[in-house]
């Protein structure tokens, strides 16, 4: 019993280790909602004659199109910033747009260039020369010919500077705002790069190449990676999102249906739980904390970042937090690592019934029964206390792995970044399965899982292809898996195992002392 039980926990974390990294997250279905979810009165209607603009008279559709389409002087575009505490924004004249929104924190842009481009049926404000001008709590781009009038207004909310009010005013006619997403040059990065929404519940888009992709959501939508988000806001009215892929190296486009008219708010943000709830609880779930352990994972967050304000240090927090869960679950593995002893013990013993008894299975369970109880030894003793780490483990697991507090944080030495892998140096040549990079952690993991793995006590009773499975193959895989992934998590799983190895052997040791 007991070497199924290590068997099938090592498959299934090695399953969800794969199914983390190496495939996207399984995310819900796509589902657009039904027409009765979004109302039709309250649907973004398209422009009409009768709507009210901004101000001025709104200019023919045709002779707006006729504007936008115009080959402007060559003039070079000028460049300019918007800087505060907290982020960069690169901005360019032509077109009036965001070029890149940088935080400074993290040297990290998810935006691409020409954003809050305004459209118009098959053109955009792309070309227009606008004048670029500072406003109080953001800045303003103006466009105007003496006939025709675009002004674009970026204003950062007071109270939360990662939201952006963004307003219009002008005589042209436009019906979308178009946003743009880089491309994800990670790996990790693109498996969590899907757009997502939330209406009644989270979201994810699969967006094809070349294949636009349309949702409604009465709450928030747009771009997703790994650490940051970048959502549209609903207001009275539901959003209209159409994302598109044009090729498979390009970034993600983000259009939204408007009528010029109204404000729209667009939050963009790390995905830290304290910033995200100020906006709204929900989009705290956009963090890959998982749903049946998110409670669990979200205490264990707490925890980490309580033990960081107390020491300053996320490697050396982690360090803690780990000491602190093996103890607690120390009784558990304890009466574990004794039950295996003892079912190793009798095996022989055990052995000898099953062959006695193998055309008799029921006189034989009878038997084996007996064994068990004359030792006072329970089958499943091995096996529960391990499965009910699980769910912490995998809670451990996912907050090491999606934590944005962990990213640009330093342990010590060549360890400068607990969100990456802790490269040592670079390799003359590439191996296979792992690459050029020599990365010190893993490998350390790797040599405990072995050392752990001869010192269980069901090893001496494996024969054959479990005994491979467990003592060659599985250490050999996790490193494979766990080779690129960040240091913070694999330095948890390396002390976890240094941890496990020493209490084997007190469990070695008390048993010694029970027999003499």
């Amino acid at each position: 019993m007991e070497k199924r039980t290590m068997l099938a926990l090592f498959i299934t974390m090695i399953l969800l280790v794969l199914f983390q990294y190496i495939y996207a997250p399984k995310q819900p279905a796509q589902e657009t909602p039904a027409p009765e979810q979004v109302p039709a009165a309250a649907q973004v209607a398209p422009e009409s004659p009768s709507e009210p603009r901004p101000s001025g008279k709104t200019e023919s559709r045709q002779a707006a199109s006729d504007l936008l389409s115009r080959e402007f002087a060559e003039t070079p575009a000028e460049i300019k910033e918007y800087s505060t505490d907290k982020y960069t924004l690169t901005l360019s004249t032509r077109g009036g747009t965001i070029t890149s929104w940088t935080f400074d924190k993290y040297d990290v842009s998810i935006l691409g260039g020409e954003s809050f481009t305004l459209v118009q049926g098959e053109t955009t404000d792309a070309r227009l020369p606008y004048i670029y001008e500072p406003r109080e709590n953001g800045f303003a781009f103006v466009y105007d010919d003496g006939k025709r009038r675009s002004e674009k207004i970026f204003t950062f909310d007071r109270e939360n500077p990662y939201l952006l009010h963004f307003r219009w005013n002008g005589n042209i006619l436009f019906d979308k705002i178009l946003v743009r997403k880089e491309v994800d040059k990670d790996v990790a990065e693109r498996a969590y790069g899907k757009p997502l929404y939330f209406g009644d519940k989270l979201r994810y888009v699969k967006v094809r190449e070349g294949e636009p992709e349309q949702v409604l959501s009465s709450r928030w939508g747009g771009f997703n990676t790994k650490y940051f988000l970048g959502v549209f806001l609903a207001g009275q009215n539901p959003l209209s999102l159409t994302f598109l892929q044009k090729e498979a190296e390009s970034g993600l486009e983000m259009a939204l249906d408007w009528n010029g008219a109204d404000p729209v708010d667009f939050f963009y943000s790390p995905k830290r739980t304290d910033i995200l709830s100020r906006i709204d609880p929900e989009l705290e779930k956009s963090i890959q904390f998982g749903s049946i352990i998110r409670p669990i994972s979200m205490i264990f967050l707490w925890a980490l970042k309580g033990v960081y304000g107390w020491i300053g240090n996320y490697g050396i927090a982690i360090i803690i937090l780990t000491i602190i869960v093996k103890l607690l679950f120390f009784p558990l593995t304890h009466k574990s690592y004794v039950s295996m002893a003892k079912m190793q013990k009798i095996q022989p013993e055990v052995q000898k019934i099953q062959k006695k008894y193998k055309d008799n299975p029921q006189e034989m369970n009878k038997r084996v029964m007996e064994i068990y109880q004359k030792n006072k030894v329970n089958p499943m003793g091995g096996c529960l206390p391990l499965l009910l780490q699980f769910p912490v483990l995998w809670a451990l697991f996912r907050v090491f792995s999606n934590a944005i507090e962990l990213k640009g944080q330093s342990f010590f030495l060549w360890i400068n970044d607990l969100s990456m892998p802790d490269t040592l140096f670079k390799l003359p040549f590439a191996l296979p399965f792992l690459g050029a990079n020599f990365n010190v952690l893993p490998i350390l993991m790797f040599i405990s899982m072995i050392w752990m793995q001869k010192m269980a006590p069901a090893q001496g009773n494996m024969q054959g292809a479990n005994k491979f499975m467990m003592q060659v193959f599985m250490p050999v895989f996790m490193l494979i898996i766990f080779y690129s992934l960040p240091s913070g998590l694999v330095l948890y799983f390396l002390l976890s195992n240094v941890i496990s190895i020493g209490q084997q052997q007190y469990t070695r040791n008390h048993l010694k002392a029970q027999e003499a």
